[in-house]
């Protein structure tokens, strides 16, 4: 993130830019660096800064995660207490993360900031299907799952890959294209789309 504000300091004034960041509120450093970002973006009307929690957030509040990737039961009713809590704190203004659900399952599962309680859960959720997100471990970064980039692969029960879980067979049968709109329609990324479209950056 410093990288990034770096960045928006040296900027090109004749241009827009409208910046998504990841704001993990209990981790001093990203709090720090999106109050510097902030403050470049009010002394620039060129420059909107939209706030996530992380990617992991976003995937999690698609409606049919649990659906698509077959988890188990108890990783459902996980992730519906996830997105209780963090829907209740969107609203309200409080920190989803104390949320009692949230730090019970903290306590029992993960060490760490809210962001590595996300994305273990989400973890949890997508586990032995394509949907989980790959890290690259030379450049710290996560991706895409390839059942998200990739369309589906449409295969045939008795030619599906043994090697992998029989539950990757998802029957899914959409294009990746197919799979963002839903993931769009149906999830917080709906509300980031909706601030993006009413971002009214002047020049």
């Amino acid at each position: 993130m410093r990288n990034l504000r770096k960045s928006l300091e040296d900027i090109d004034n004749s241009s827009k830019y409208c910046v998504i960041v990841d704001y993990v509120s209990d981790n001093y450093e990203v709090v720090k660096e999106c109050k510097k970002i902030d403050s470049l973006a009010v002394n620039n009307s060129n420059i909107a800064v939209i706030k996530i929690h992380s990617l992991e957030q976003l995937l999690l509040s698609f409606a049919f995660l649990c659906d698509w990737t077959g988890c188990s039961e108890k990783s459902r009713i996980l992730v519906n207490q996830f997105n209780s809590a963090y829907s209740f704190g969107s609203q309200t203004g409080l920190d989803p993360f104390k949320h009692k659900e949230l730090i019970e399952y903290k306590l029992s599962y993960v060490t760490g900031s809210s962001e590595r309680l996300t994305k273990h859960l989400y973890d949890t959720a997508t586990g032995g299907s394509g949907f989980r997100n790959v890290k690259d471990r030379q450049n710290h970064k996560h991706w895409f799952g390839h059942c998200w980039k990739c369309d589906c692969c449409g295969a045939d029960r008795k030619e599906f890959n043994v090697l992998r879980r029989f539950r990757d067979y998802c029957e899914l049968n959409l294009t990746s294209k197919e799979k963002f709109i839903m993931l769009r329609d149906n999830s917080d990324l709906n509300d980031v789309c909706n601030i993006l479209g009413s971002c009214k950056l002047k020049g």
